[in-house]
């Protein structure tokens, strides 16, 4: 089922591009993503890398969509659900409601997340006398000096350039994996620099 769904991810990402690129461009950024180590690298695996990005695009093309509040909303909650780090997109499924004064759809895209954290709290608690994510972060942190926050912001840094840079890469050259990942991380950055003084909504 997991690869079914990461089998169905370019198609996916191409028909959300092609509104916001020319044709060429969509089927262009599709097949690198088809191609990518990187995706393909889970293939194998029962993980929720698939459907976390499938739910991703699908919130996308839901914020594009005029007065998409309850479905917005609904997706928000299935990716909170799927991966609590998904309460990290919240201000970007805001901020164009918020923006344009649209505030029902703001209401519904904020209450229905909102709702299921405060559902899966409360059930969480009720079985385990704690939140598991609290739990987690009290047991990374608790007892280390203050700046062990920053140490393990580093440390997962330099995991990812090295696994974003290593896929590109034969194994000879492993060393160098970190930097081209550092140097890739730079180029979007950039990208994302100039597409927020474009429109930061967007």
């Amino acid at each position: 089922f997991c690869l079914l769904i990461l089998a169905g991810l370019p198609w996916l990402l191409w028909s959300w591009l092609r509104r916001r690129s020319s044709e060429m461009e969509a089927v262009l950024i599709a097949l690198i993503f088809a191609t990518s180590p990187l995706v393909l690298s889970p293939a194998g695996s029962v993980m929720t890398e698939a459907t976390y990005t499938a739910l991703s695009v699908l919130l996308l093309m839901a914020l594009e969509a005029s007065g998409s509040g309850i479905m917005a909303g609904g997706l928000a909650l299935l990716l909170i659900q799927v991966r609590p780090a998904a309460l990290s997109l919240m201000p970007a499924v805001l901020l164009q409601a918020l923006k344009e004064k649209r505030w029902k759809q703001a209401a519904w895209a904020a209450a229905l997340p909102l709702l299921g954290v405060l559902l899966w709290s409360y059930w969480s608690y009720s079985v385990s006398g704690e939140v598991q994510e609290l739990g987690e972060f009290k047991i990374s942190y608790q007892g280390h000096p203050w700046l062990h926050p920053f140490r393990v912001a580093w440390n997962n840094a330099l995991f990812y350039f090295n696994s974003w840079g290593g896929c590109y890469l034969p194994a000879r050259w492993n060393r160098f994996a970190v930097w081209l990942g550092a140097g890739l991380f730079g180029a979007s950055l950039a990208g994302s620099r100039r597409l927020l003084r474009r429109d930061a909504a967007a």
